[in-house]
């Protein structure tokens, strides 16, 4: 017979019971212990080791439940949540065996998940228009999006559940990431594992977000935005066939020169498009702005950023700067799904170069009224001075175009000549 309290029978449920039990009588050494929201390190290091431990829940539940942990009791407290995850680093620090399973785990969750849709599309606006994506968000608000068992998606939002997990987790210090990545023994050398189904889901979202990255930029209202698009040369072009070269070279397993010259020459042609894109955000007075452009190069601005945080993982580099872009990786990807939902990021992340645009040109107009000296005060004042003469002709006028014996349409049509006429002359003034 097995017993309920057997742990090797364990679920999630009993898990998150065991989590929110009272452990005040808990024996642990309550002289040297430190509080974290209430929670005595001994009794949350006591909790993290039970986690770890349970070989029959499955590694999902257990990140899960660890994500429950870590998290501070109010998300804006980063003290908090640095000393949580302090207390995480340095059990697995201290414990070969722990930073074994715990890097198991992880493992068996990157193997087991399909990510792809999580690096390709997540914090990504979508092919559809800006009004239709907008509805699609409204509708989210009462129906959620479905996500199927194994998408990475799921496990994204079910570990960070709360509306303000990115904040916490990204006021984590750099150096407390590094120290956990390294307690995972995470290092360039294994990296470079073509048959990991992680490396490979990685290499493949590369190759997908290049070719959307090419096909943006061939739409028409950027096409004609960017110069020398249609040459071979340009980096739109060049960055789907590097990035194929690079994806080869690292499937081959070629040497560290080979792979670091591939490397090399897409981060160049990265690069390149960021500074491409720069140019159109600089020529946008010259260009014109509306409301599909907008969203086209939100789209390929948001792309080219993902691209480079993959690629980042990917490319041939120290251990420290792999832990730095998987952390960079992981923080990104937990802000794009808390903010998936979000209406007014999408308004503002697709209304800030329109909302721009009237920014400078109500500066410009506000610059006719400005004086800084005594001649251009004695300017203004005979500009106001026609200003109010012309008004005055304004109203009489419209009283003459009243009693003239026009039918109600002449009088209409007399009456906005009048005030066309009238307003121009006020602005050539």
């Amino acid at each position: 017979m097995v017993k309920d309290n057997d742990p090797n029978n364990c679920n999630i449920s009993f898990i998150f019971r065991w989590l929110t039990f009272d452990l005040g009588k808990w024996p642990v050494a309550p002289s040297k212990s430190r509080k974290h929201g209430g929670m005595d390190s001994q009794i949350l290091i006591s909790k993290i080791t039970y986690i770890l431990s349970l070989g029959a829940a499955s590694s999902f539940e257990q990140i899960v439940a660890l994500a429950q942990l870590v998290r501070p009791s109010v998300a804006s407290n980063s003290d908090e949540g640095n000393a949580r995850f302090e207390v995480l680093v340095g059990l697995l620090e201290s414990d070969s065996h722990l930073a074994q399973r715990m890097s198991a785990i992880v493992n068996e969750v990157l193997t087991n998940s399909d990510s792809k849709k999580l690096f390709t599309e997540v914090g990504i606006a979508s092919t559809k228009s800006f009004w239709a994506d907008l509805f699609a968000k409204l509708n989210r608000k009462f129906l959620p999006e479905y996500y199927p068992d194994g998408d990475s998606r799921l496990l994204l939002r079910s570990a960070f559940d709360h509306r303000g997990d990115y904040h916490w987790l990204s006021s984590i210090h750099e150096y407390n990431w590094l120290r956990f990545f390294s307690a995972l023994q995470l290092s360039s050398s294994a990296r470079f594992s073509c048959k990991s189904p992680a490396v490979n889901q990685l290499l493949d979202s590369m190759l997908v977000l290049s070719q959307r990255i090419a096909a943006i930029a061939y739409e028409p209202e950027i096409d004609s935005k960017l110069p020398d698009l249609e040459n071979e040369s340009s980096p739109f072009v060049e960055i789907v066939r590097s990035c194929i070269r690079f994806v080869r070279a690292f499937r081959a397993g070629d040497d560290d020169y080979t792979l670091a010259a591939r490397a090399q020459e897409l981060e160049r042609i990265i690069m390149d498009c960021q500074m491409r894109i720069v140019h159109i955000y600089e020529w946008k007075d010259a260009y014109g702005v509306d409301m599909h452009f907008i969203y086209l190069i939100t789209r390929l601005e948001q792309q080219v950023a993902r691209f480079m945080l993959l690629f980042n993982v990917l490319k041939p580099n120290l251990d420290t700067a792999l832990h730095a872009s998987l952390y960079r990786l992981l923080v990104s990807l937990v802000k794009a799904e808390k903010e998936q939902g979000s209406i007014r990021k999408h308004i503002h992340s697709n209304l800030r170069l329109m909302l721009y645009k009237i920014a400078v040109n109500t500066s410009k107009v506000g610059e006719h009224y400005s004086v800084a000296s005594a001649r251009e005060y004695v300017v203004m004042l005979r500009a106001a001075l026609g200003g109010g003469l012309i008004v005055g002709l304004l109203a009489c006028l419209k009283l003459g175009i009243y009693y003239l014996p026009l039918s109600p349409f002449g009088t209409a049509l007399g009456y906005s000549l009048n005030y066309a006429l009238g307003f121009v002359a006020i602005y050539m003034l």
